[in-house]
């Protein structure tokens, strides 16, 4: 009783024999949440209210009125009360019936915030990151966009974590897909480094490659054919067509290899978004 106890608390005594204590007290609590579905979840907190010793102080529990009051509740800036409930439960220790109350809190958390500075700016990243393939291999910007991208996903996984209770009991989606999508950004890095790999070594090299497919080989074959079929003593500017012809050639490779690069990758991406969404959202 020291507890829920005070010298100036009051009990109404009323003519029948009912007597009225009434208690007013905070105390602080908590609940279980599962994050499998953040920031779209609902909580169910469920709070038991028993006592130890009720057989020897002759006190029982009892639920007047499943309704709960929330004329002084105040609204919370994460989460939603979408209803509340009490009952009266019983359960048998050592032959004895006992009594205790649940009092059942349904909570949805309130999405805006996570999705403005979250979820839309990992959607924005996710598809800028396969826009690196197009973009020329002359600017000398490719690599570097990828690897700011990255971090970038790193930064956004890290506030995520701040975000989400430290247990293990339930997988985050959301975790799951920004660390997916930290593996492609991980591999567009890698295939944009291995297309200016192949660029500088194509217009270094005159001779194909071992590591090129047949098609680098059929299309060099031709150019060198058209060049022995001319006089044998060309001029400058047919030297200088043919150089320029088989530049253009070069880049045509290149750039294939890059348009095949970006749809594989948005397929991808796309897919990972789609995958998410729709866990999220049953």
């Amino acid at each position: 009783m020291r507890y829920l106890k005070d010298e100036t608390d009051m009990v109404l005594i009323y003519q029948d024999g009912t007597v009225t204590y009434t208690y007013i007290g905070r105390f602080d609590t908590g609940c279980k949440v599962n994050i499998q579905q953040f920031p779209f979840d609902r909580q169910t907190c469920n709070l038991h209210f028993d006592t130890f010793y009720a057989p020897a102080s002759k006190e029982y529990l009892n639920v007047v009125d499943s309704y709960v009051n929330l004329e002084t509740y105040q609204e919370n800036g994460e989460f939603h009360l979408l209803g509340a409930s009490i009952t009266r439960q019983k359960y048998t220790l050592l032959n004895e019936s006992h009594n205790w109350i649940e009092v059942t809190l349904v909570l949805q958390r309130r999405t805006t915030f996570y999705i403005l500075n979250n979820i839309l700016p990992v959607v924005f990243l996710s598809f800028l990151n396969i826009f690196v393939f197009l973009l020329p291999e002359e600017s000398g910007e490719k690599v570097s966009l990828c690897v700011s991208i990255l971090l970038s996903y790193a930064m956004f996984l890290t506030l995520i974590n701040s975000y989400l209770p430290a247990n293990s009991d339930h997988l985050c989606f959301f975790s799951v897909y920004v660390t997916l999508l930290v593996l492609i950004s991980t591999l567009t890095c890698l295939v944009t480094i291995f297309m200016q790999i192949l660029h500088t070594n194509i217009q270094r090299v005159k001779a194909r490659p071992r590591w090129l497919p047949n098609a680098w080989r059929s299309e060099n074959k031709v150019g060198t054919t058209k060049l022995q079929t001319d006089d044998v003593s060309p001029n400058k500017s047919d030297v200088k067509d043919k150089a320029n012809k088989k530049s253009e050639m070069k880049d045509a490779i290149i750039t294939k290899y890059n348009r095949v690069a970006f749809g594989t990758f948005f397929t991808l991406t796309a897919l990972i978004n789609l995958i998410y969404f729709i866990s999220v959202s049953q």
